[in-house]
């Protein structure tokens, strides 16, 4: 079994703001961390939030190694997830 956080793009948490850029890569989410939205001025990426990232993006390779990688006839799962400012999780709609 393999599972891998494919994750990418930042929006605003703010409910009247509409900011959202989906071509940020994960890669570069650290230097958002507490960086101010382009529009509204509200931290684009809490801590919280960027901690959540790491700790799914560990979880996925630790689970990976510990059954041995993907096998040939592994069916694929896909799930959109949304995080809020808070780290919390849910699946899209």
């Amino acid at each position: 079994m393999k599972i891998d956080f494919n994750i990418s793009g930042l929006k605003c948490d703010n409910p009247s703001c509409d900011y959202v850029n989906p071509d940020i890569p994960f890669e570069q989410y650290e230097q958002y961390v507490n960086c101010p939205c382009p529009k509204c001025g509200q931290s684009l990426l809490t801590p919280q939030a960027y901690k959540m990232c790491l700790a799914m993006k560990s979880m996925g390779s630790f689970i990976t190694k510990l059954t041995g990688g993907a096998k040939e006839n592994d069916a694929e799962l896909r799930a959109p997830l949304d995080m809020d400012k808070d780290g919390h999780i849910r699946i899209k709609k």
